[in-house]
């Protein structure tokens, strides 16, 4: 999505639990997302469980353009 961008993040579920293209309609403002974030180009890895849902990581993501 942006070119040199460090940041990345995946939802292994299963809160929430992804379908195709489910990732741009979850406007869920809790921050309850199972997620998994890398800030160095997937060198490490990290598991949370209190994150917020990917509607809102895309608008940080988008806000903060290096992030």
């Amino acid at each position: 999505l942006m070119p040199g961008a460090k940041h990345f993040v995946i939802y292994p579920g299963p809160s929430p639990y992804y379908g195709h293209g489910d990732y741009l309609e979850d406007s869920n403002t809790s921050w309850d997302a199972d997620e998994e974030y890398s800030d160095n180009n997937g060198g490490t890895w990290y598991s949370v469980t209190n994150s917020e849902h990917s509607i809102y990581t895309m608008y940080e993501a988008i806000l903060y353009s290096s992030w």
